[in-house]
């Protein structure tokens, strides 16, 4: 896991694994900072455990976008 750390654009990055205790961490660091958006590769099969916490941040009122991995680079 990375810690949270500033791009030059001044943006908050934090890394999660891909497992169910990390990805719950995830959905409360996401509602925490009040994003109801996430964006993600969706390589492999990982995304889809991802998707399915996220799927609850909100009560449901969260827009996700899982996107192609090639599509998502420099985004």
């Amino acid at each position: 896991m990375r810690k949270i750390e500033k791009n030059p654009l001044n943006v908050e990055i934090k890394a999660f694994k891909a497992l169910p205790g990390d990805l719950q961490r995830l959905k409360r660091w996401i509602e925490d900072h009040g994003r109801r958006g996430a964006a993600m590769e969706g390589a492999g099969v990982y995304w889809r455990l991802a998707c399915g916490v996220l799927e609850g941040a909100f009560g449901g009122d969260i827009d996700i976008i899982v996107a192609n991995a090639r599509n998502m680079h420099n985004a």
